[in-house]
Order: structure tokens, then C-alpha cells, then sequence
């Protein structure tokens, strides 16, 4: 609900990276925008040009009482060696750059 009520509140954009399984180099990416036309041919070279490959993803589409819909696509990425990487430190810096560019 957090990054949700965080897209609806600034410019229509939250992200959050999490692990479903620990040492895996499979990461989420879960992405809250406003831009419910926004597409996918938009936002995977973007995750291609960081090294992610895109196994899968998951839409769905919110619609908050009295706020503007949000589209919630779920990434399923492999990134080479992001099982060493220690997502709990790293996430807010990983979180801020692909904003950066994804904006």
C-alpha cells in the first residue's frame, strides 16, 4: 500500500526491489505507475540496458477509491551475480537510479 499511495502522491512512479528466494540471481522489480498506457516495448529495453534479462511479468490494474488507476507490473529479472548482491543495502541506490532513467 505504501508504494502505491507513494505513486499516487509524487509523479506517478514507485519502484521496489525485492528477492523471492535468497541467492538466487532472480530479482522483482515491482513497478507502480500512473501511466496505465504506458507499454512494455517503453520499459524492457530500459531493464535490458542495465544488464536484466525479463523472464516474466505480471499486470494488474488498481483502482483506489476517489484516485487515479494504477498499473502494477510485476518483473521477474535474472541479473547475472545478483545472487551476492545484498538487496537490503543496495536497494534504495538500485530503486533511485532505475527511476532516474525510467523518468
Amino acid at each position: 500500500i505504501h508504494r502505491l499511495e507513494e505513486a499516487l502522491k509524487n509523479d506517478g512512479l514507485a519502484l521496489e526491489l525485492y528477492h523471492r528466494r535468497h541467492k538466487s540471481d532472480d530479482i522483482h522489480l515491482k513497478c507502480y505507475t500512473t501511466a496505465i498506457d504506458s507499454t512494455l516495448s517503453d520499459v524492457v529495453p530500459i531493464l535490458e540496458n542495465m544488464g536484466a534479462e525479463l523472464v516474466e511479468v505480471r499486470p494488474y490494474l488498481i483502482t483506489p477509491h476517489d484516485a487515479k488507476q494504477v498499473l502494477i507490473r510485476d518483473f521477474l529479472l535474472r541479473i547475472k551475480g545478483a545472487a551476492s548482491l545484498d538487496l537490503d543495502a543496495e536497494k534504495e541506490r538500485l530503486q533511485e537510479a532505475i527511476g532516474a532513467i525510467w523518468r
